[in-house]
């Protein structure tokens, strides 16, 4: 039986389409965010229990200053600064715990603790705590003390705050890095005294 050429490349074509739509994908979809991630990736998402003060052996205490405005100008005038404080664990096996992350005005009062329970945070993982470019009680010399313990030791976690604020066409940044005020440690095992010989 004869058929054109012409009514042969429509049918074709339609083949084609009709075998290629029916053929499953081989090939895993690529991640497109954080979220998306593989969780054999995802440091956060096999984390235990978070340590307890009452039994962690290991941790440190860290002094943060940071601004809620600075003075510019030659009339000082107060520059109203957004606060992003990151806690980062920088152990790529273990995990740390935050109990604690104080917010302090100018005046050493406190003004909130932005960890109201204990946090795991797990290998390579971090965690932000953020004030308001418009909450301006903490002053131009505020701080963070922020309290993170583990049940092993760890490497030393990293603090850093980030200020940044614009007016106009005008924008102002840059970092502070914590400083460590005091460190968990367990006590040394004491030798039994040994009676000298005569």
């Amino acid at each position: 039986m004869y058929v054109p050429v012409k009514r042969l490349i429509p049918i074709s074509t339609l083949f084609l389409l009709t075998t290629a739509c029916s053929r499953a994908p081989t090939e895993a979809p690529i991640a497109t965010s954080r979220g998306d991630l593989p969780s054999t990736l995802d440091s956060q998402s096999a984390l235990s229990t978070p340590a307890s003060p009452k039994t962690a052996e290991y941790g440190q205490t860290i002094y943060v200053p940071v601004y809620s405005h600075i003075s510019v100008g030659d009339r000082g005038l107060p520059f109203s600064l957004a606060i992003t404080l990151t806690f980062r664990n920088t152990d790529a096996e273990r995990q740390v715990t935050v109990i604690s992350a104080r917010y302090f005005d100018d005046k050493g009062r406190l003004i909130k603790d932005f960890a109201t329970r204990a946090q795991a945070v797990g290998p390579l993982g971090a965690l932000e705590f953020f004030v308001q470019e418009s909450d301006v009680q903490g002053g131009s010399a505020a701080s963070f003390l922020v309290e993170w313990i583990s049940e092993t030791p760890v490497s030393e976690p990293m603090i850093e705050a980030v200020m940044i604020g614009t007016r106009n066409q005008q924008g102002i940044s840059f970092t502070s890095l914590g400083r460590v005020l005091k460190t968990r440690m367990p006590r040394p095992e004491q030798e039994p005294d040994v009676p000298k010989k005569p």
